[in-house]
């Protein structure tokens, strides 16, 4: 039989998003997070900020070993060493949060955050005061939960994807609203259901004006690798995309068991 732990950590390698899409990257040439503890574990990364010697990060906060509680922190990363510089903890209420989703206003102190909680029963939104590093909550976006939710901006339009929470990693969901923040109506459309390419690994990309949907594969088991997809035609009523490509971890990496 074999024996192991759940370790999560966060990775940093040097790529444009060109090389991203055409599958033109090296995941065996990864930075790792330096852990401030080697009981915590950090996940779900959203950056937040990049410097010329730091990367800004709100991520996960899991202890070793627990199972329903981890909080969400902002972490400030050296870019060369993977070194946490400053750690602030910025939602903790003893349950379990994750996928630190950032929303931007319109100024650059404008930030909200939209976690997961999936032992909540609802989807909640954060509005996130960077100069003191506290958040206070500003509005319920849905009141059901789900999870990795991610809002998606196209032709005027706000779309919020998230897997169900009685099929997490299967079924794919999409609301439609006029506000980023709230407004979704509550009779969403299933777009997606299977283990491979359903569930969101990070917010949409775009480049070179052709938007991206990064999802995780869990066919093979939760988070074994992420799946690209084109967005290819959009509305609230239909959504359709194309799969572009596929990453798996480098199968000599300490962390191998997913991406």
């Amino acid at each position: 039989k074999k024996i192991s732990y759940k370790e999560w950590n966060v990775g940093f390698f040097n790529a444009i998003p060109e090389d991203l899409v055409s599958d033109n990257i090296d995941l065996s040439n990864i930075t790792w997070l330096r852990r401030d503890s080697k009981f915590h574990c950090y996940a779900d990364p959203f950056i937040l900020n990049v410097s010329d010697y730091t990367i800004d990060l709100l991520v996960e906060d899991i202890l070793l070993g627990s199972k329903n509680v981890a909080t969400i922190c902002h972490l400030s990363v050296d870019k060369c060493t993977g070194e946490i510089i400053e750690k602030y903890t910025l939602i903790d209420d003893n349950i379990h949060n994750s996928y630190p989703l950032i929303i931007r206003g319109d100024t650059l102190d404008e930030v909200y955050i939209v976690p997961e909680n999936s032992y909540s029963t609802e989807l909640n939104v954060y509005k996130y005061n960077t100069l003191l590093h506290s958040c206070e909550h500003f509005s319920t976006m849905l009141p059901v939960a789900v999870a990795d939710a991610t809002i998606l901006p196209y032709n005027g339009a706000f779309y919020l994807f998230a897997t169900s929470r009685n099929a997490y990693n299967k079924d794919l969901y999409m609301w439609t609203s006029n506000n980023r923040l709230y407004g979704y109506d509550l009779s969403p459309i299933l777009i997606k259901s299977n283990l491979f390419g359903s569930r969101m690994a990070g917010d949409f990309m775009y480049v070179n004006n052709t938007v991206y949907r990064p999802a995780q594969d869990c066919l093979q088991g939760y988070g074994k690798g992420i799946i690209l997809y084109k967005v290819e035609d959009i509305s609230d009523k239909s959504y359709n995309e194309t799969k572009v490509i596929s990453l798996y971890p480098d199968s000599s990496s300490y962390y191998s068991d997913g991406l």
